[in-house]
């Protein structure tokens, strides 16, 4: 245990940011996990971005390295560009449930009726003529 005064004093310091950061630290890695659970549905990019900017701020602070922090943030983005090409490849290959219906056709219009077929002709007569 330290005996000066001064040290005394840095070691209060020293529990305090030790417990400022290991709170920061915390709810870093819970945001993670909670994004990394819905990157594949809707709200995965806006759980990405919150997670992505609370290790941000967690770097500022001191709480992670940065190069960790953007290391990190990294690997998730990776993850969620993954795993929406995995469900947009997915969506695509799954033919639909039910087919869309065709439109119905035009009834059709009804058949005139043909013309007559032409009258026989008398058969025509090889050089006599008639008169």
């Amino acid at each position: 245990m330290a005996n000066h005064p001064s040290a005394l004093k840095r070691d209060r310091q020293r529990q305090k940011k030790q417990a400022r950061n290991r709170s920061s630290r915390s709810a870093v890695r819970s945001q993670v996990a909670a994004a990394r659970a819905v990157l594949g549905t809707d709200n995965g990019p806006e759980a990405v971005k919150v997670a992505a900017s609370s290790m941000a701020r967690a770097a500022q602070k001191g709480a992670l390295g940065k190069r960790a922090a953007a290391r990190k943030i990294g690997r998730l983005a990776r993850a969620l560009y993954k795993a929406q090409a995995a469900a947009k490849a997915a969506g695509a290959e799954r033919p639909s449930k039910a087919p869309k219906p065709r439109a119905s056709k035009a009834p059709k219009a009804p058949k005139r009726p043909s013309k007559a077929p032409p009258a026989e002709a008398a058969p025509a007569t090889k050089g006599k003529k008639t008169s």
